[in-house]
C-alpha cells in the first residue's frame, strides 16, 4: 500500500488521501449488467450494478442508486447549452441517494450537468462525475461527499462549474473537484437567482 502524502499530490489526489479516479466510482470487480436508459417512478427502488447507455430519471423518492456507470448519450451539440444530464432528478423528492456511481458520455455527445438536481433532497458519495461541462446542479439541499468531478467545455456558450447550486444548501464534504476552463468557477452559488441580493 502506497504511504499517504502531505504535499505534490495534484496529479494523484488519492496519494494524499484525497478522492480522484482511483478511489471512486463503481469499485473495481463489480459486475456490471447491461441497461438502457431508466425511469425510476417506484418508491424505495435500488438500482445497483448497472452500466445504462442512455440516462437515469429520478421521479420518486427514496431512490438509491449505487454501483452503476451511467454512460449518456443525448447531446445538446457543439455550441448551445440545452440542461442535459446524464442523471435527473425531479423536484419534490426526499431520500434520494447516489453513491459509487460514475458518469461519462458516448464520444461526441455533449451534456451540460452530469447530475441535475431540480429541488430535491439529494446526497452524492464517492460518485466519478466526467460525463458534462459542469458535475452538479443544484435547486434542492444536496450533499456531495469523497467524490472527484472534473469540468470540461465541450459546448462552447455554457460557463463551467463543478457546482452550480441555486436559491438552496449545498454541502461539499472531502471532494476533489478540478475545473481546468479558463471560467467560470469550482463552486457557483446563486441567491434568488441574482435579485434582491445584500452584499455584506
Amino acid at each position: 500500500v502506497e504511504p499517504l502524502r502531505t504535499s505534490n499530490c495534484f496529479s494523484s489526489p488519492h496519494s494524499c488521501g484525497y478522492p480522484d479516479p482511483s478511489n471512486t466510482g463503481v469499485p473495481a470487480g463489480v459486475p456490471l449488467g447491461a441497461s438502457g436508459l431508466l425511469a425510476i417512478t417506484q418508491p424505495g427502488t435500488v438500482v445497483s450494478g448497472l452500466q445504462v447507455t442512455g440516462t437515469i430519471d429520478v421521479l420518486a423518492s427514496d431512490v438509491t442508486i449505487e454501483d452503476t456507470r451511467v454512460i449518456q448519450n443525448s447531446s445538446c451539440g457543439p455550441t448551445n447549452t440545452c440542461g442535459n444530464s446524464a442523471i435527473e432528478i425531479a423536484p419534490g423528492l426526499s431520500g434520494v441517494v447516489i453513491k459509487n456511481v460514475e458518469t461519462a458520455s458516448v464520444p461526441g455527445d455533449t451534456c451540460e450537468h452530469d447530475i441535475r438536481n431540480n429541488g430535491s433532497s439529494v446526497t452524492i458519495e464517492r460518485a466519478y462525475l466526467h460525463a458534462c461541462d459542469s458535475n452538479v446542479y443544484a435547486v434542492g439541499p444536496t450533499t456531495l461527499k469523497d467524490s472527484y468531478g472534473i469540468g470540461a467545455l465541450a459546448i462552447s456558450e455554457d460557463h463551467v462549474e463543478n457546482v452550480y447550486f441555486n436559491e438552496t444548501s449545498f454541502t461539499a464534504i472531502h471532494d476533489t473537484l478540478l475545473n481546468p476552463v479558463a471560467q467560470t468557477a469550482v463552486i457557483f452559488g446563486n441567491s434568488r437567482r441574482g435579485t434582491d441580493v445584500t452584499n455584506c
